[in-house]
């Protein structure tokens, strides 16, 4: 499945390093540099996951978690340099479903990321909603598309008057 990734990371080159390690798992990487952006982006497209930084030029991702959370309940995992123990407790109590301290392993993160991806995809999948189907539309909740299935009528159908 391709993973779909919001990264939120306001330090440029930390940011193109992650999104060049997660692109060679095969994933697409979308990144924003602070709340404004990721508020947008997060409203606009659909994601897997989001990678968020706490401290970010505009605002809190903290703040930008527990708004998410009011509407959502796709895996956050926060990336951060705050690695206290009081950070990582206001992490997960606003909605975290992780919290990686920097510096990090990229393989740690990446393992993180997929273990979080799963359990998701599990949980939705032990509700019923990771494929709905009604007559020919087809919605995969897990890859975010939509299939129709094209409806052919009988020709004697075509050719009777009304």
């Amino acid at each position: 499945m391709l993973l779909k990734i919001l990264l939120v990371e306001d330090d440029d080159n930390l940011a193109n390093g992650i999104r060049y390690a997660l692109e060679q798992e095969g994933w697409s990487v979308v990144v924003a540099g602070n709340v404004s952006s990721a508020t947008d982006l997060y409203r606009s497209q659909l994601f897997h996951l989001i990678l968020l930084d706490v401290m970010l030029p505009d605002g809190n991702g903290l703040d930008l978690c527990r708004q998410i959370r009011e509407s959502s309940d796709i895996p956050v995992v926060f990336l951060t340099a705050r690695d206290e123990e009081v950070d990582v407790v206001m992490g997960l109590e606003s909605g975290g479903d992780d919290y990686i301290a920097k510096p990090f392993r990229l393989r740690e993160l990446i393992s993180c990321i997929k273990a979080n991806v799963r359990k998701h995809s599990r949980d939705t999948s032990e509700h019923g909603l990771r494929v709905i189907r009604s007559g020919g539309i087809t919605l995969s909740m897990t890859d975010f598309e939509s299939t129709r299935k094209a409806i052919k009528y009988p020709s004697h159908r075509l050719n009777s008057e009304f």
